[in-house]
């Protein structure tokens, strides 16, 4: 049944499994929603979204201070202290993308079990990572073209700064190469916009899946996590603090792949006594007492000894919050996943709008909200725009199909062995029997 059919349901029925109070807040039949199913985890991402926007708009006093925006009714330094604490959409992303990758390859593993099946997936799942990464790519690398021929630009002539500062073009455009194949983060080269970054973390992430996940098949979630906590502390990894480093967020990433392993958060919201009323009213006071300690810590605490108070253990609690309280609205829900399912894209493209080409149109307004708000519409109309696109060439049907060629690939083969294997044994079974 649907979420409006058990809706509809409780009203009809107010004694059968519950009141209509107690089903419209989810307490009695939370075991009938997947709290972290497709829309929630769109939710998840249209949250992340804005944070990052806010994040990337007002996390330095530098970043606006030539232009009269006004904060009330809150405080400057409040607002950019919240702005910091907002690179927690990294950590989001990072947790869907773990929750995500170890469903998909948990499913794989159970038909493929050898080391070149692993490798199947990995090249898969690079090709559908990137395949979207690199439309947009193009896209955006036309704009900057255009608008160099513009006179007026405020930033003329950005891709020859960025990849042929030096008069080298063979390897200038080797750098787009790599850039273009989402790698420029890892290599430590230039990239086209500098949030790209989190390309070659969602790349490593999906190579490291199959990894991860049959080490933890073996030894144990807990003790991946332990390793994983562990190990950089003792090899004295110091890249790891950096805010755009891959390893930084590996820590969230599998606890992404925990929760989908041991369906943590489910039980955590729904399971057995926690569905009560008195245990959801315990869960929303200590939840928001702890993201605003968490918060403060997070501000307050250095980077370099803490990062997974401030990348891990805030952004669960505030993902589990979310789950509960926020995202399972119908209405919320519905505008958030809307955001969400644009989130790539506005990922992508957000700061060639607000820092490249039109800085002073997004910052220049008397409050800080409409800044903010004016990127976010732009950004997802923009978006709504290369999914058009998409659709019209049928781009995602001709990557699913790439998709699925490289998971087939040696399958026929295997088939014909396995079915060459069972005629050998049929006529040894029938020589013995003539025998």
């Amino acid at each position: 049944m649907t979420e409006t059919g058990v809706f509809m349901e409780s009203m009809k029925n107010p004694d059968e499994e519950g009141s209509f109070w107690s089903r419209s807040l989810a307490i009695r039949v939370g075991t009938e929603r997947n709290y972290l199913d497709k829309s929630a985890s769109a939710a998840l991402k249209g949250v992340a979204i804005l944070l990052m926007l806010f994040h990337h708009m007002y996390r330095k006093p530098s970043m606006f201070d030539e232009y009269n925006l006004s904060f009330a009714p809150f405080e400057q330094a409040n607002m950019v202290d919240f702005a910091i604490v907002c690179k927690i959409c990294v950590s989001i992303f990072a947790f869907i993308s773990g929750y995500g990758l170890y469903l998909s390859y948990s499913k794989f593993d159970k038909a493929h079990e050898n080391s070149q099946d692993m490798l199947k997936w990995s090249a898969a799942r690079y090709i559908k990572t990137i395949a979207g990464f690199q439309f947009v790519y193009i896209l955006c690398l036309i704009f900057c073209s255009l608008m160099e021929n513009w006179q007026d630009s405020p930033n003329p002539e950005y891709i020859q700064r960025i990849f042929f500062e030096n008069n080298k073009p063979i390897y200038g455009r080797f750098l787009m190469l790599i850039d273009f194949l989402g790698l420029a983060n890892l290599f430590g080269t230039h990239m086209l916009c500098n949030a790209w970054w989190y390309m070659s973390a969602a790349v490593v992430y999906g190579v490291l899946t199959p990894f991860i996940y049959k080490y933890q098949k073996r030894l144990g979630m807990a003790t991946a996590l332990i390793l994983a906590f562990v190990i950089p502390r003792v090899l004295q990894i110091r890249s790891i603090c950096s805010t755009n480093s891959i390893l930084g967020f590996l820590f969230i990433f599998m606890i992404g792949m925990a929760f989908a392993k041991s369906g943590a958060a489910q039980r955590w919201i729904c399971g057995g006594q926690m569905a009560s009323i008195p245990a959801k009213i315990c869960k929303f006071v200590g939840e928001i007492w702890l993201i605003h300690i968490l918060n403060k810590l997070y501000v307050a605490m250095p980077e370099k000894k803490f990062w997974e108070i401030q990348w891990a253990l805030l952004p669960t609690v505030v993902i589990l919050f979310l789950c509960e309280f926020v995202v399972w609205l119908p209405i919320v829900r519905s505008i958030l996943s809307f955001i969400g399912r644009h989130a790539t894209n506005i990922f992508l493209i957000h700061l060639f709008i607000k820092t490249i080409y039109f800085k002073s149109f997004i910052y220049d307004h008397e409050n800080f909200l409409t800044g903010w708000a004016l990127l976010l519409v732009i950004s997802l109309g923009v978006s709504v725009i290369i999914e058009g696109i998409k659709r019209i060439i049928r781009f995602d049907s001709g990557v699913k199909w790439i998709y699925s060629k490289i998971l087939c690939i040696g399958d026929s083969a295997e088939k014909n062995e396995m079915k060459n294997e069972k005629t050998r044994e049929t006529e040894k079974f029938k020589e013995k029997q003539s025998v």
